[in-house]
């Protein structure tokens, strides 16, 4: 049987991504930048990391140990950490107790909160393994998702008095998520060509241009949040900054796929960890530290990230349902 070579530059990606993201959170200086493509970049790298199932039972097998079991989990653990700060605030209100587990179920971000993007993964995942797996029916998705994504921001529908937009709900969100999602899925299917691409000069190139892109989008669309189905106020300004912004962690993380650090590898199979939990212990702390934006802030985010690595170790040793019992390799 022959054995899977792991791609480190994907490892860098994810822990490159992650790191952005954590940095997206700190609400600092250059974050219209940032949010560009930094959560569009995670859903690429998840389409190319996503497999289509031959056999159902495998899909909904991996799907729950990889993805839902940790999500619930963690949101459990999240939602216990809120109760006991609002107890200890008298903050605490009883309808909370069942409003939890309905927003959970729903994906709304009272429920999931950073974990929205594993939802909505989740919601993309089931869409790809039970859709025709033909090119043209796939392009046509496409088109659907974003049509759909566009309606939603502009209607902002209200069902039983709850802005779907406005209150962060996962099943939305995944309008416009699908058509980053769904590029690297084709991509998957060129990933020894990428795997091999070694073009320095032509690369340097097209990075510059990516990065003038990302200006370029950052400064004349307006903040990109796709945590609430936002791509700003300019469609094709969200999918150019999108991306271009994953083409430069690319070309970057190629240039860094000689290094195979340990810490790389184990920030890449955490990052559900870090995404659930980032916000409670170490950005309130960072705050806490530095109260104003500033480029400090870089260093503080990689601070941050680096801080998780005994935490996943930990976790992958003595509670591995909450990273997901099957992992995918890259």
């Amino acid at each position: 049987m022959a054995t899977k070579i792991r791609l480190i530059w994907i490892d860098w990606m994810k822990a490159i991504g992650i790191y952005l993201i954590v940095y997206g959170h700190l609400e600092s200086v250059a974050n219209q930048y940032v949010y560009t493509f930094s959560v569009p970049l995670f859903f690429i790298i998840s389409g190319f990391l996503c497999k289509h199932e031959d056999d159902d039972g495998v899909f909904w097998k991996k799907l729950w140990f990889n993805l839902v079991v940790p999500m619930l989990l963690i949101s459990c653990i999240t939602f216990a950490i809120d109760f006991v700060i609002d107890y200890r605030n008298g903050a605490f209100e009883l309808s909370s107790l069942y409003e939890f587990p309905v927003n959970v179920l729903l994906g709304f971000h009272e429920g999931v909160k950073q974990l929205w993007f594993v939802y909505t993964l989740i919601i993309l995942k089931i869409v790809l393994q039970f859709t025709p797996q033909k090119v043209y029916s796939q392009a046509a998705l496409f088109v659907l998702f974003t049509v759909a994504g566009i309606l939603v921001d502009y209607y902002s529908p209200i069902v039983c008095g709850v802005n779907l937009v406005e209150s962060s709900n996962s099943i939305i969100n995944s309008t416009l998520a699908f058509p980053f999602f769904l590029t690297g899925f084709w991509l998957r299917k060129r990933k020894n060509e990428l795997n091999e691409m070694h073009k320095p000069v032509a690369e340097i190139i097209v990075l510059v241009a990516c990065l003038a892109i990302v200006i370029l989008c950052g400064k004349y669309n307006s903040l990109v949040k796709m945590y609430i189905n936002g791509y700003g106020d300019n469609i094709i300004l969200f999918f150019l900054g999108g991306y271009a912004g994953t083409i430069m962690i690319f070309i970057i993380s190629k240039w860094l796929n000689r290094f195979k650090f340990n810490g790389v590898i184990t920030i890449s199979k955490g990052t559900i960890l870090i995404l659930g939990f980032h916000m409670y212990f170490l950005i309130h702390l960072v705050r806490k530290i530095s109260a104003e934006a500033s480029y400090m802030d870089i260093v503080w985010s990689l601070v941050v990230v680096i801080l998780f690595i005994p935490i996943i170790l930990f976790t992958e040793k003595y509670i591995p349902l909450l990273m997901g019992k099957y992992r995918a390799k890259s």
